[in-house]
């Protein structure tokens, strides 16, 4: 079988690409090592020059990147990934967009498949200006597939790094919205970047803010956050006009956050600001509590005593709202739940009492300004919990 006849067979199935790479390098112990590059390179040509991306296609594509990041490792065949890499090198400033386009995509894919295998440093400087250059091509399809290739490429402890002040530039600039996607997914997350990814969660195409909502989600933690810019990504995601983009930051963004602080929703209010930020806050709470059972929430509710009341060594401003936001969840069940909003409602007279001596405990004094705000907070709240309790009794009225 010839070089020919390998590439032939490669386009019908992903399934025999391992097995045609084999007998593709069998060739070069029977065949010249020049004559086999020159003919890899020459079927690869017919590739190049094809722009609509059949599947065929697409199967030869991977099978070439596949083939040149295997020789990569290969020191006999060492001379065949140089060789077709020096090639591609020098055809990414080709007049026809097809050769553009698969260029830039040959050259990703087979930096994808190296994964984390080294690199010569001078074909990775090479790669980057080849790459960097194809960013402000006219094609977009181009634009797409060298940010791509740049992906591995992009050095976060630089502060210079070229790859992501273009990244950052094209992902805020480009008319494209399918090249600031690609941008989105591709650019590594630093401090430096932070801001431009929270950026696109504003963004006017809909499939860029879920895919924003998305990244942050799976790369940034909540720690790397300040509460200003978590509240911001609520505020928008839960809000946005895109019923896709809500649920993706209520699913994705705030279940992140949520299993970060170990599924605890007093600790994830703590990292938010409910005092100034109450109906955001509120929002998230009712999201998180309504995928999952009362019951469920119940067990895990420990911050009554035996008389329903928040215990005092618990009380704060997140359990005081936490503590109306559920009450208030729980009486919209209606009668189905009864039995459950009883187990968290106290005694009206109680309660009041409860009330009555939290409000005693104010001071005039001005020095403590911030604990007086705290506690006039949780006062507050628990009054607005009255309209859950049971005040049928002349006694409790």
């Amino acid at each position: 079988m010839g070089v020919k006849e390998i590439f032939a067979e490669a386009q019908f199935s992903t399934h025999l690409h391992e097995k045609l790479m084999g007998s593709l390098f069998d060739l070069h112990n029977n065949d010249g090592k020049g004559d086999l590059n020159e003919d890899f390179i020459h079927f690869m040509k017919y590739v190049m020059v094809e722009n609509k991306p059949e599947p065929t296609v697409e199967r030869l594509v991977r099978f070439i990147a596949k083939t040149i990041a295997k020789a990569g490792n290969d020191k006999q065949m060492f001379g065949l990934f140089k060789d077709t890499m020096d090639f591609l090198l020098k055809s990414h400033e080709a007049n026809h967009k097809a050769i553009r386009y698969r260029v830039c995509q040959i050259i990703a894919l087979t930096v994808d498949y190296i994964g984390n295998g080294e690199l010569d440093n001078d074909l990775c400087d090479d790669i980057i200006k080849c790459m960097h250059a194809r960013l402000s091509d006219k094609i977009p399809s181009v634009r797409v597939h060298a940010i791509t290739a740049l992906c591995r490429l992009q050095d976060p402890s630089d502060k210079h790094c070229p790859i992501i002040k273009a990244f950052l530039f094209l992902m805020s600039s480009d008319p494209n919205w399918q090249v600031r996607v690609e941008c989105l997914k591709c650019i590594a997350p630093t401090k430096r970047t932070l801001l431009g990814m929270i950026e696109r969660t504003r963004d006017v195409n809909e499939v860029i803010r879920k895919t924003a909502y998305n990244v942050l989600a799976e790369k940034v933690s909540v720690k790397a956050l300040s509460i200003s810019q978590r509240l911001t990504l609520l505020e928008n995601g839960l809000a946005d006009r895109s019923a896709n983009v809500q649920k993706v930051c209520a699913d994705k963004l705030l279940q992140a956050w949520l299993t970060h602080y170990q599924a605890n929703v007093l600790d994830l209010l703590g990292g938010l600001d409910t005092m100034s930020s109450g109906e955001i806050c509120e929002r998230s709470v009712n999201h998180i509590i309504s995928k999952v059972s009362v019951e469920e929430i119940l067990d895990g509710f420990d911050l009554l005593d035996e008389k329903h009341l928040i215990i005092k060594e618990k009380l704060s401003c997140e359990g005081a709202f936490y503590y109306r936001v559920l009450l208030a969840h729980v009486s919209k069940l209606g009668e189905s739940s009864f039995e459950n909003l009883e187990k968290i409602t106290p005694d009206a007279k109680l309660f009041m009492s409860y009330i009555t001596s939290l409000a005693a405990t104010l001071s005039s004094d001005e020095s403590k300004y911030e604990e007086k705000a705290t506690t006039e907070y949780i006062i507050q709240q628990l009054i607005q919990c009255i309209q859950y309790l049971d005040i049928s009794d002349p006694v409790s009225r």
